[in-house]
């Protein structure tokens, strides 16, 4: 089986003052760049389509808007630690599927992940991450 462009997000967070800090991984999507018009699609399965140049996005799942309105809120889709992104690279559209055993398939252009770490004290720091540009 070919493995090429596929990565193990491996998120991991250490603070001297507070040994849970929260940790809120999001894979960016261009959610709120731009104004969307949305079609709303009841499916098992979550497939998200982004066609930033003509402003169209799909979005299938259980519960579609309940999806979009989480994608805006968090400008991505929210992962976790352990979770496998499968990525093509593909200029303009940005598709999504999410396979049964939460393994992330996407087709976009240089995919971002962003941590953003709180602390007890609401200190908080984000950081980002991309795929070496040369491993699609």
């Amino acid at each position: 089986k070919d493995h090429k462009g596929r990565y193990r997000l491996a998120i991991s967070v250490a603070d001297i003052c507070d040994p849970q800090p929260t940790v809120h991984s999001v894979l960016r999507l261009p959610v709120n760049d731009q104004t969307w018009e949305v079609k709303f699609k009841e499916s098992d399965k979550v497939k998200i389509e982004l066609d930033p140049g003509k402003g169209k996005a799909e979005i299938a799942a259980p519960d579609p808007q309940t999806l979009w309105q989480q994608l805006l809120d968090d400008g991505g889709l929210a992962v976790s630690d352990g979770q496998v992104v499968q990525w093509a690279q593909q200029e303009e559209k940005i598709e999504l599927e999410m396979k049964e055993d939460g393994t992330i398939k996407l087709r976009s252009p240089l995919p971002v992940l962003e941590v953003t770490a709180t602390d007890a004290s609401q200190n908080s720091t984000t950081v980002t991450a991309s795929p070496p540009a040369d491993h699609h």
